[in-house]
């Protein structure tokens, strides 16, 4: 019988973006599912409980820092990683009470997708 592969929760509020990230994920071997926003990750997330959650942080109804934090209170050991096309994240993480477990900034090659990914299991 053939291993299931893990699963990915990509949540963006860009459906064009979306669309080409579930692309890459899958590509690098992953199943993944999708969520909107925040609100939407959230349910998502608690019905699937997936390997990793990649998540926007500018979103509406519940951004992905507040997500970030839900995820991780319900969570600590879930791996998280967010994304945002701005260049001020930096400064908005080292207020954070839980950071993500790994962070890209748009745009960014698959290659970066996949080292970030990488990184954050180590063992695997």
């Amino acid at each position: 019988m053939e291993k299931q592969k893990p699963l990915v929760l990509l949540v963006d509020d860009d459906c064009d973006f979306l669309n080409a990230l579930e692309l890459s994920v899958q590509e690098l071997g992953f199943r993944t599912i999708t969520a909107v926003d925040g609100e939407d990750g959230w349910k998502k997330y608690i019905n699937h409980l997936p390997m990793l959650v990649i998540s926007d942080i500018y979103m509406p109804k519940k951004n992905g820092l507040v997500l970030l934090g839900q995820i991780k209170e319900h969570n600590f050991s879930q791996v998280v990683i967010l994304i945002t096309g701005f260049a001020h994240y930096r400064q908005m993480l080292s207020t954070m009470r839980f950071p993500p477990d790994g962070f890209i900034q748009k745009p960014f090659s698959l290659d970066k997708l996949y080292e970030t990914i990488k990184n954050c299991f180590p063992s695997e």
